[in-house]
């Protein structure tokens, strides 16, 4: 039986935000197909999003508007089988729309310039996460999307294929990160430790671009397989990952070290069971 990895909570408030990559939404909206309870979690955040983004009025009462989406979460967490994702994102998410709707009755009433507050979501708004997506593929016959929970033999041959909607590049680092914690890149291309090659340049381009080149790790070991995309505005290095510990490589670690990129992870699962099938 193929067991369904449901995303995890974060990935589905990003969905619901439009926060994800055009890949990231696919493998979501994919999952939904096939997921009714990560389905209906995606259409009670929805709900919750509807309500405190509809219209409002210069006169309206913030207080008396979050006291009744309050007492209307209330009903909703109480029932049976709620997941508990509903009641924190709805703190945090009130809170939000009350402090914006209090800036954005402030700014009409002083008269500040007409469309100068932007939502998330914003379509006016850019970021590496909405406009750069990455897919990484193995390679048999054609290119097979890697998904997460995939299992994939040891000599496997991995690839990516990238989108920049953005007006801008982006440069990219890929690599994977085995049970035994040894770093394996797919790209750039590092074969020398004499070498420190920058991470690979995402022209910007709508249609799906695939890297030129695959590869086929020596020694991967057996077991949970990270696979981690750093996207970055400007140009980072190999030396920037191969110089960090063991505790350093984690994808939080990462994030806060690479601050001002896009930090993503899938996992897969690395079998001896699975040399020389097709994933």
């Amino acid at each position: 039986m193929t067991r369904i990895y449901c995303p995890i909570e974060a990935e589905l408030i990003r969905f619901v935000d439009a926060d994800l990559s055009p890949e990231g939404a696919e493998h979501i909206i994919e999952h939904l197909s096939r997921c009714p309870t990560c389905s209906q979690q995606v259409r009670e955040l929805r709900s919750l999003v509807e309500e405190l983004g509809a219209p409002i009025g210069i006169n309206l009462d913030v207080g008396a508007h979050v006291h009744d989406v309050l007492r209307s979460l209330d009903r909703t967490v109480a029932q049976p089988n709620r997941r508990p994702v509903i009641a924190r994102l709805a703190a945090i998410t009130v809170m939000a729309a009350s402090v914006a709707l209090a800036v954005r009755l402030v700014g009409l009433r002083y008269g500040s310039p007409a469309g100068t507050w932007q939502p998330r979501g914003s379509l006016q708004s850019e970021s590496l996460s909405r406009d750069v997506g990455v897919q990484v593929f193995t390679l048999r016959k054609s290119p097979q999307p890697l998904r997460p929970g995939d299992t994939i033999a040891p000599d496997a041959a991995l690839t990516a294929g990238f989108r920049n909607l953005g007006h801008e590049k982006a440069y990219m680092l890929l690599f994977a990160v085995d049970s035994h914690n040894a770093v394996h890149w797919i790209t750039p291309k590092y074969t020398r430790v004499d070498e420190d090659p920058k991470g690979t340049e995402l022209a910007r381009t709508e249609a799906e671009h695939l890297l030129p080149t695959s590869v086929v790790f020596d020694g991967m070991a057996s077991g949970p397989l990270r696979i981690v995309t750093i996207i970055s505005p400007s140009p980072v290095r190999v030396s920037q990952v191969e110089s960090l510990s063991q505790a350093e490589l984690s994808q939080g670690s990462l994030a806060r070290r690479f601050a001002n990129a896009e930090v993503r992870e899938i996992v897969v699962q690395v079998s001896n069971a699975y040399r020389g099938k097709a994933p």
